[in-house]
């Protein structure tokens, strides 16, 4: 037997959420304590700027001023009047401005701010459906209603998403688009990702994310459901064998059992007065009020608050003061408060100034609440404090020969860095562009209070601690006889490091009595590439062809051998085929009109059986 649950009260409120909240980080300038120090080279006028003002004049006033901020962004609230369209009027009565509103609404009644699930009490449980395997799930359903249809038919494991869709739509409604069906056949990795724009090469394939599942992707669904019934319904989800979201709710069932077995034994099924009483705590009231009901019922947007966490190296969330907006026509805002190679949390939410209809339990009185209530926080934005932008190398690098200690100066100068990070010179050496650079000497006068590791490691034999920097360095090896080349990098206090600077070949002339200074290759050489700028050639021609007619070519695949072994038995493949994602490139150029194209061959390697290989036999010999 079957019992009817009497009705119990439901609050409905919401409060639009913020769109287009985006966070982004500028490093403008280094200060010593800037990973341990949130306020670090801050001045004070900075920071007792209110949010309201911190508009872009402002922001241009801190990429000179300010060594690094959080820029905050976000999409203004306009709220919608009838029929679901912002009108002018809308957009100027439903918000306040910063001349009218009170200046500090929201800082001065922050503990007074509710949240939207404040109103469900509990009584109703408030849920939010988002599902982001919504893509794999249409797959799934989709690809499985098309293997059932082909049961008993001999299966094609080559037949395209297309095709299937083709013998699919034949079988179900003329509602369903079959766009949407032939991307559901896509495969699983790729439905909903990315798809690929038709163009001539494949480098220059951009990614295009598909919209329709997106879409699905990013939607949420809030709802709330009656305690006592939220176990029927999650038992209902986990039951039916056609649900998508059985494992989704599978974790809530038991919790949800807990609770509707609760709150059924403490209500039973009388309804009293008192589950009709919301407590809400307001900011001001207004007794015996009499105004028309729509303006006893106005909502106002008033502003934003931000919340703001920090993820600890141990995994752990710590909250920080949240960041106030006052006003709802702001849509920026800039967070000083922020530490070097720390990882902050941001996320925001518009808060409303709502007029709500109250009685006072003592007198009997109406009158009208003001309440400040805020809407679900939106998309958490994650944002590293880290600087990824490496430094120049060092700049007028020059040599001098002192003739009374018969030794090589060499010297050099700080490069333009508006940054100011630079805290390590490296001074390099080689005999031959065949060589790689050798490390003579690095100087190191970083003053960070938390040193950050350059993974480099060099011997500290090699490495100098100064207190200040220092832009020169003695090679006691150099003589007259010698020639060497020279360079040096930068390396900056978050351990980036420079590309190569110019590079100059040095010799003494005992002749003249000078030194020789050749430049070898401009700055700007990768660390792994000392050579990319040197001038000469660096790929050689295979071959030379000549022809008027020439416009085919035969290309023959015959190796000797497909794989080495070595004495111990190890086996090295020589070829690269299709299977170990391997490709050959052969580049033409037509010298008379200077075009050129690339062939790229893929081998598809289908041998079975065993492969010649070469075995290294020590040769020996012998006599008749």
């Amino acid at each position: 037997m079957s019992i009817s649950l009497p009705s119990r009260e439901i609050f409905a409120v919401d409060v639009p959420e913020v769109d287009d909240f985006t966070v982004d980080f500028k490093y403008m300038y280094f200060v010593p304590d800037e990973q341990t120090v949130e306020t670090s080279g801050m001045t004070t006028m900075m920071l007792k700027r209110s949010t309201s003002e911190m508009d872009d004049k402002f922001v241009n006033y801190l990429t000179q001023r300010a060594p690094r901020y959080v820029r905050l962004l976000w999409k203004c609230i306009k709220l919608k009047g009838a029929g679901n369209t912002v009108t002018s009027v809308d957009s100027t009565s439903n918000s306040f401005s910063v001349g009218t509103q009170k200046i500090n609404m929201i800082a001065d009644n922050y503990n007074k701010i509710v949240t939207e699930d404040h109103f469900s009490t509990s009584n109703f449980v408030a849920v939010t459906f988002h599902d982001a395997e919504i893509d794999n799930k249409i797959y799934n359903f989709i690809s499985g209603s098309y293997e059932q249809l082909l049961l008993n038919e001999p299966t094609d494991q080559n037949v395209s998403a297309n095709k299937k869709a083709a013998q699919l739509i034949a079988q179900i409604p003329q509602s369903i688009d079959s766009q949407f069906i032939s991307n559901a056949l896509a495969p699983a990795d790729n439905v909903g990702k990315f798809k690929y724009t038709n163009t001539t090469t494949p480098d220059d394939k951009k990614p295009v994310v598909m919209p329709l599942t997106q879409r699905l992707k990013d939607a949420y669904v809030n709802c709330q459901i009656n305690s006592r019934l939220f176990s029927d319904v999650t038992g209902r989800i986990i039951n039916d064998p056609h649900s998508p979201f059985t494992n989704d709710v599978l974790g809530l069932h038991k919790s949800a059992i807990t609770t509707s077995t609760q709150l059924r034994n403490k209500m039973g099924l009388s309804i009293t007065e008192n589950e009709f009483n919301v407590n809400v705590p307001y900011i001001d009231v207004d007794v015996n009020n009499s105004a028309a009901h729509s303006q006893q019922t106005q909502v106002i947007m008033v502003g934003y608050v931000i919340d703001k966490y920090e993820m600890t190296p141990d995994g752990s969330i710590k909250q920080l003061p949240s960041i106030i907006v006052e006003g709802a026509n702001i849509a920026s805002t800039v967070d000083l408060y922020v530490k070097y190679n720390h990882l902050y949390v941001y996320a925001i939410r518009s808060i409303a100034l709502f007029n709500i209809p109250a009685i006072d339990s003592d007198t009997g009185d109406m009158g009208m609440l003001k309440v400040l209530i805020s809407s679900r926080p939106s998309n958490r934005c994650h944002v590293k404090m880290i600087d990824t932008i490496a430094p120049p190398p060092p700049s007028d690098i020059n040599f001098t020969w002192n003739y009374e200690t018969d030794k090589l100066l060499v010297h050099w100068t700080f490069p333009p860095n508006a940054q100011r990070d630079i805290k390590r010179f490296q001074v390099f050496r080689r005999v031959l562009i065949d060589e790689p650079f050798e490390l003579l000497k690095e100087y190191d006068f970083d003053d960070s209070s938390v040193r950050t590791n350059d993974g480099e490691n060099p011997s500290q034999k090699l490495v100098e601690n100064l207190t200040s920097p220092a832009t020169f360095y003695i090679d006691d090896d150099f003589t007259k006889d010698s020639k060497y080349m020279y360079t040096l990098c930068s390396i900056d206090a978050h351990g980036l490091t420079s590309n190569y600077g110019a590079q100059f070949e040095i010799k003494f002339d005992r002749y003249k009595n000078h030194l020789v200074k050749r430049l070898i290759s401009h700055s700007g050489a990768p660390k792994q590439y000392p050579n990319m700028y040197i001038e000469g050639t660096g790929f050689v021609d295979v071959a030379h062809i000549s022809g008027k007619n020439l416009s085919r070519m035969k290309l023959y695949f015959n190796p000797q051998f497909y794989q080495l072994e070595d004495d111990s038995g190890r086996m090295t493949s020589v070829l690269s085929t299709n299977q170990t994602n391997g490709a050959y490139k052969f580049q033409f150029i037509n010298v008379d009109n200077q075009k050129s194209d690339v062939l790229t061959v893929r081998i598809d390697d289908k041998t079975q059986q065993i492969v010649p290989k070469i075995k290294y036999v020590k040769q020996q010999t012998t006599r008749n």
